[in-house]
């Protein structure tokens, strides 16, 4: 469709109080001459008339697409950093009075032991590093993966099924009254980087929605298809999540998409017995399950750029100096998207698969998979298995 000067002209008008998306939804003129028009907005160039860009001579119009090209940049950049902070300016106030009121209602929580009589366990299930947003093509990893929001759905509910299955099986052989499912951050993509935003489909909210949407439907599968009678979960956000350009440790808490969605999660199964979230404003969080110390964190605290010995090394330092603060028998943690086990703690593996980022630092591309760990009352941690996530072709 080709556009007058005057339907040009009002369009710019739009664009001074409008972002191009809304309007494009009041004209229903395509992107391409929304951006086009808005572009020359920002570049100072002649909105209509015949002679907006034919008179030009060779040396103008290299000049002014290079002036183009300059902004396109910097509109990138900027959307980059402060896209996810208009967005969440849209929450309504309501929303976040209700979350920081629903803080004051969750402390460290002991779980004991029915009798001392008979033996039982608790299962551990893991989630963390979903990326719910990420767009990773196959052509980008070697052909090891594929992920979209399609596929992140898919995978959620997989999730859940198999952890189910485990639970039922262990059952089978020790009593297991009691589970843990420990939610460990990084469930979205977010845009705090300038390359996450480029293929993304869904706005860091809408990410948020549909992350927050598969956890729901997950707790209400485990609750309707186990007989167990209490489920903690324990959670900690992660650095994707997160409404600043870096991360502020002292307010995390109320600048953080995955602290909202867990006190809406909170909130909305407020009324089911069975269920308690754990939520801490700090970067750590614990339950102490039969006299042990169970820590949970996201792992973005571990300094760990690769190298000889790999994270084995930073993660020990790290958990010792956390020690100093309140010792911790045994820890969970994501962030690093592969899994490995040492004797006092577990990393998770992630949702969303091998990505070009990790394939280009020289990760391997490793399955996708989420941790089923068990605590027996007399054993300690005993059986590990990890949680499918992919459906088996038929």
């Amino acid at each position: 469709m080709r556009l007058s000067s005057d339907d040009e002209k009002k369009i710019a008008e739009l664009l001074k109080t409008n972002t191009w998306q809304e309007v494009i939804r009041l004209t229903g003129v395509s992107k391409f001459h929304v951006q086009r028009i808005r572009d020359q907005v920002t570049a100072a160039i002649p909105i209509g008339g015949s002679g907006s860009t034919d008179s030009l001579t060779p040396a103008e119009r290299i000049e002014r697409d290079r002036s183009l090209k300059n902004v396109r940049a910097e509109l990138a950049g900027l959307k980059a950093k402060y896209n996810h902070l208009i967005e969440a300016h849209s929450l309504t106030e309501a929303q976040l009075e209700a979350s920081v009121e629903l803080k004051s209602k969750f402390r460290i929580t002991a779980i004991k032991r029915a009798s001392t009589k008979s033996t039982e366990a608790i299962p551990f299930i893991i989630a963390s590093d979903w990326h719910c947003g990420a767009i990773v093509r196959p052509s980008t990893v070697n052909w090891k993966n594929e992920f979209n929001d399609a596929i992140f759905q898919e995978r959620a509910e997989t999730f859940f099924v198999n952890a189910v299955k485990l639970i039922k099986k262990e059952q089978a052989n020790i009593k297991i009254r009691t589970g843990v499912l420990a939610l460990l951050g990084d469930f979205i993509e977010n845009s705090i980087h300038e390359e996450l935003i480029e293929e993304q489909t869904l706005s860091p909210i809408q990410q948020m929605t549909m992350a927050q949407n598969s956890i729901a439907s997950g707790i209400a599968y485990l609750l309707k298809e186990t007989d167990l009678e209490t489920i903690y979960l324990p959670t900690a956000p992660g650095n994707h999540g997160r409404l600043t350009e870096k991360m502020r440790p002292a307010t995390n808490w109320k600048n953080s998409f995955e602290m909202l969605m867990y006190r809406e999660l909170a909130r909305q199964f407020e009324k089911e017995k069975r269920i308690r979230f754990v939520i801490s404003d700090g970067y750590w969080n614990y339950l102490d399950v039969f006299d042990k110390t169970v820590g949970f964190h996201h792992g973005d605290a571990v300094k760990f750029n690769g190298g000889i010995g790999g994270l084995t090394i930073p993660l020990m330092k790290y958990l010792h100096r956390a020690n100093q603060q309140r010792r911790i028998d045994y820890s969970f943690c994501g962030h690093f998207h592969w899994e490995s086990m040492g004797d006092n703690y577990m990393t998770n593996n992630c949702l969303v698969g091998a990505t070009a980022y990790g394939m280009r630092l020289g990760f391997p591309a490793t399955k996708p998979t989420q941790i089923f760990r068990l605590l027996d009352a007399d054993r300690g941690w005993t059986i590990y298995a990890p949680i499918e996530v992919e459906r088996k072709s038929k």
